[in-house]
């Protein structure tokens, strides 16, 4: 698997675009550098500042080779970051369904869409303090 993270809007929004057959060597890589991304952010926001959402795009996964320990672990990684939102979004509804379980264990706002678009409207819904947030040029059907 491979994956590409940047800031779609910087300190507020990380953009995460998975590829391929997910693992847990290369989760476990995107975890670190993520929960990094995201402690610096919320240093730079301040105590009381904005939260930093994630938008992972997995609508080119093609598999899984991810054990329940590999999630359990990763979930639990989580609990311990100030986190925003955590949209997931996958034209698979098993993949959409894994996740909404795994963000309800850990006890994550969270939610699941077909379609980018669906995602960033619901993220200028929900936070207000983004404005519009900028459209990716071209979307995977998955």
């Amino acid at each position: 698997m491979s994956y590409q993270l940047s800031w779609l809007i910087e300190n507020r929004i990380i953009l995460v675009k998975f590829i391929g057959v997910m693992d847990s060597e290369a989760m476990q890589s995107y975890l670190e550098e993520s929960f990094t991304m995201r402690d610096e952010a919320n240093e730079a926001n301040g105590v009381n500042g904005p939260l930093v959402h994630t938008i992972t795009d997995a609508l080119d996964v093609t598999g899984s080779k991810l054990g329940l320990s590999d999630i359990r672990s990763m979930m639990t990684q989580l609990r311990d970051q100030k986190v925003g939102w955590s949209i997931f979004v996958s034209g698979k509804m098993i993949d959409r369904l894994f996740a909404s379980i795994g963000h309800q264990f850990v006890g994550v706002r969270h939610r699941e869409f077909a379609t980018m678009e669906e995602a960033f409207e619901f993220l200028e819904h929900n936070d207000p303090t983004l404005g519009a947030i900028p459209r990716l040029q071209t979307e995977s059907s998955g």
